[in-house]
């Protein structure tokens, strides 16, 4: 087999990670990911990390025009909520008590004990030892070595309530929460005396300019502040019902605070009076960060970005893609594939690599899609909507049912492209054999009003199964005719089927059940059971399939469905659809937009021990930007020392495309473009492609690191 130069800068040990080139899952919408972000902090000019859900770690160097997504630590998944930097060191906090710390500005990381299975929601570091966090039920951690240990606090009247936030000023310190809860400390968070504010609202961040002076932020638009430290505090709404959940201030009195549907307020008069500003997204913005010269960054749901450099008035959206939940898809050819959401059929025309829904159209209520072939297709939805082309998806018409209710329609199946079924609410199933311009109710043998019918799939035009959400399977072996129901002791609800081949099939639903049959249908053997709900399958081929569903589950087979095994996917979102296009096109699709990819040679995420991992201190390559592109990018690096240096471009197999650099360079900064052109400055095609740094510093030390990025024509 043919080396692939790339894979040299692979490395399998223990505690950090880098960017390298292997087998998995990457974001292909929303970019650059689509997890939520609860927390942003610099921790040097325009350089900053994000922290979210799914352990979400992102660096930038760039004021938040770029992103690197590829930073994760051994072991953990789950969200993390809070981000405090002091130089280069800092800290993140997260749900059932995770901390891990940074001592080189976010490159690496390290996970440590926290003592508590509670989840942390806010840490502050004080300096680049002393550090405080606090979260769920009243709990305070205090740490002197940042973050390595840490040690439980006491206040001088118990406390339940959640804490979400905590700050200090030298040594005075406030923490806030649910009910109206605000601690106050005069001696670095060791001893906390509380107070209940009257209304018992629900604060959500604090902020203090100086001991006296200070804000915080609750549900609702409200902001309540104090000019004496704390010990008494007054009422001050915005002009909004959202609530506020980050504020931060920065020089002469300049503030800024970020809350839900991507509302952002700016004062300049230290919080007298505040003034919305767009901020370019709609998502709810949870985390909020600004430096001395105005350089700003705001994040939040569905990882949305916003980013403000120091020298513009407006904030930027730094996040792109799109937003709606994607609920099935289907491709009609290599290039194109159709995806339905609740509102509105969404394509793609090159492969999968972008993404945008129909123009100037809206759609109510779309849930699934298929297609016959190139031109025939189906669509269903809720109201009794079918839609229907012939033109491979250019045109749609709008078809009529016999029925007199609206009935949501949850599923549909192409058996020829005149000879169609769909299903859904109440048990409804309705077949049409003339291309749709009519559609008859059959006899499922559900009672009106029963469970619905989440899934049907035929293997020819007389054998086909249906599931529904009471655990019921139906069978049917003349075309729809009759169906019978199948008995088994399932009693969770099932949400998908799919058949290998006319004998092997594979059903999935609730509690990660898998059940096979390998008889056509007629007896089922439950062969995998989880924790979370599956809501799709599809197979390649016989042996190799694929299982999604809820909280970013993504189960893998090799065996036809015997035994399932789980892949990381870096998401906690709930994926509704799995669609297998071909060995290197796997698409997973679900809530608020998200859609990703698993192939042969992507950019993942491999765990690196500290010699390794030292490597990286001489040198940083940067993510290009834009990515997407088109007709060029720019690509840059950082060098701490002297160094030979090379910089190649190379296709997903491993041929080397272009070779930008080749050359002895200085320590700093480097940047060069690429304007999409091979080594003979030919034209390339759409795609993606990697560029890979090596090189050798004048100390013998080895460089390589490599990046994806992405070329629509």
């Amino acid at each position: 087999m043919k080396k692939i130069f790339l894979m040299a800068c692979i490395y399998f040990l223990l505690g950090y990670v880098i960017p390298t080139f292997s087998q998995g899952w990457e974001w292909v919408n929303p970019l650059p990911q689509g997890n939520t972000l609860h927390a942003v902090e610099f921790f040097a000019a325009r350089s900053a990390v994000a922290v979210g859900d799914a352990a979400t770690v992102m660096r930038t160097m760039d004021g938040g025009e770029t992103w690197d997504i590829a930073y994760k630590v051994t072991g953990l998944s789950r969200s993390l909520r809070g981000l405090s930097f002091q130089g280069e060191k800092g800290i993140a906090v997260g749900d059932t008590g995770t901390v891990i710390t940074t001592n080189d500005s976010g490159l690496t990381w390290q996970k440590h004990e926290s003592g508590t299975d509670r989840d942390l929601l806010s840490v502050f570091m004080l300096d680049d030892s002393l550090a405080v966090a606090v979260g769920d039920r009243g709990i305070i951690l205090r740490s002197t070595d940042c973050g390595v240990t840490w040690q439980l606090q006491e206040i001088e009247v118990g406390i339940t309530e959640d804490l979400t936030a905590v700050t200090f000023v030298d040594s005075f310190g406030v923490a806030v929460g649910n009910w109206g809860s605000i601690l106050l400390s005069y001696d670095t968070g060791v001893t906390w005396l509380r107070q209940v504010y009257p209304g018992l609202p629900w604060f959500r961040d604090v902020c203090f300019l100086n001991e006296d002076y200070g804000f915080i932020l609750a549900l609702g638009g409200a902001v309540f502040v104090t000019t004496d430290g704390g010990q008494s505090w007054s009422l001050h709404m915005l002009d909004t019902e959202i609530s506020l959940f980050a504020i931060d201030f920065y020089e002469d009195g300049k503030g800024m605070i970020a809350g839900g549907s991507g509302e952002l307020f700016m004062t300049e008069d230290s919080g007298k009076t505040w003034i919305k500003v767009p901020s370019g997204v709609e998502s709810t913005l949870r985390g909020l960060d600004v430096e001395n010269d105005g350089t700003g960054i705001a994040v939040g749901g569905g990882g949305g970005i916003t980013t403000k450099s120091h020298d513009a008035e407006n904030w930027t959206p730094g996040s792109q893609g799109l937003t709606l939940s994607l609920l099935d898809l289907a491709f009609i050819n290599a290039d194109t594939g159709i995806a339905v959401s609740s509102s509105n059929l969404v394509y793609t025309f090159d492969g999968g690599i972008t993404w945008a829904p129909l123009a100037d159209t809206v759609i109510c209520c779309l849930d699934a899609i298929d297609f016959a072939d190139k031109n025939h297709g189906t669509v269903s939805g809720s109201f009794r909507l079918i839609l229907r082309t012939d033109d491979s998806g250019k045109t749609w018409r709008k078809q009529e049912t016999p029925l007199r209710f609206n009935y949501p329609f949850l599923d549909v199946f192409h058996v020829t492209p005149n000879t169609a079924f769909v299903v859904g609410e109440s048990g409804i199933i309705l077949a049409t054999t003339d291309g749709g311009e009519t559609w008859v109710e059959q006899d499922s043998g559900i009672e009106p009003g029963g469970w619905p019918l989440n899934a049907i799939f035929f293997t020819d035009a007389m054998h086909g199964i249906a599931v529904s959400g009471g655990g019921d399977i139906l069978r049917t072996t003349d075309g729809g005719q009759a169906w019978t129901f199948i008995a088994t002791n399932v009693g969770e609800p099932l949400t998908d089927v799919y058949f290998i081949d006319s004998d092997t099939g594979v059903i999935v639903g609730d509690d990660g059940l898998v059940l096979r049959t390998t008889d056509g249908g007629v007896s089922w053997v439950e062969v995998n059971k989880g924790q979370n709900t599956l809501n799709s399958v599809d197979f390649h081929n016989e042996n190799t399939g694929f299982a999604v569903g809820q909280r970013g589950t993504i189960l893998h087979t090799d065996d036809g469905g015997l035994s399932w095994s789980p892949e990381p996917t870096n998401t906690t979102e709930w994926l509704f659809k799995v669609v297998v296009k071909d060995a290197n096109n796997i698409f997973a699709l679900g809530r608020r937009g998200v859609i990703l990819k698993r192939r042969e040679g992507v950019v993942s995420v491999r765990e690196i021990t500290e010699e390794a991992a030292s490597v990286t201190e001489s040198f940083l390559l940067l993510q290009n930007y834009p990515n997407p592109f088109n007709p060029e990018t720019r690509i840059r690096y950082r060098l701490t020392q002297p160094a030979f240096v090379q910089l190649k471009i190379f296709n997903l197999t491993g041929q080397e495309v272009r070779t930008l650099e080749s050359e002895q360079k200085s320590a700093g900064d480097h940047s060069i473009l690429w304007d999409g052109r091979d080594n003979g400055l030919r034209p390339v095609s759409s795609g993606v492609y990697i560029y890979t740094i090596t090189g050798t510093t004048e100390r013998g030390q080895r460089l390589e690191m490599s990046r994806k990025l992405v070329l629509v024509r």
